[in-house]
């Protein structure tokens, strides 16, 4: 009986550190996905800006050419 108990206190033991090893990895890919996003939303907001200048200067062109 002594014996089964060291055994099973090993397998948690083992299985505490595979799921420890994989929280790990989870946290360390959630911040790469934090950091690519952070990344595509700066990207992203830059690209809006230049398409609202790209908006206003063809409707300011448009407003020259009627007046």
């Amino acid at each position: 009986m002594g014996q089964l108990f060291i055994g099973k206190t090993f397998d948690h033991f083992d299985n505490f550190e595979k799921m420890r090893g994989l929280i790990n990895s989870f946290v360390i890919i959630r911040s790469m996905l934090k950091f690519a996003t952070f990344k595509l939303s700066i990207y992203n907001n830059i690209n809006l800006i230049f398409i609202d200048f790209s908006l206003i200067n063809t409707l300011l062109s448009k407003i020259k050419y009627v007046l």
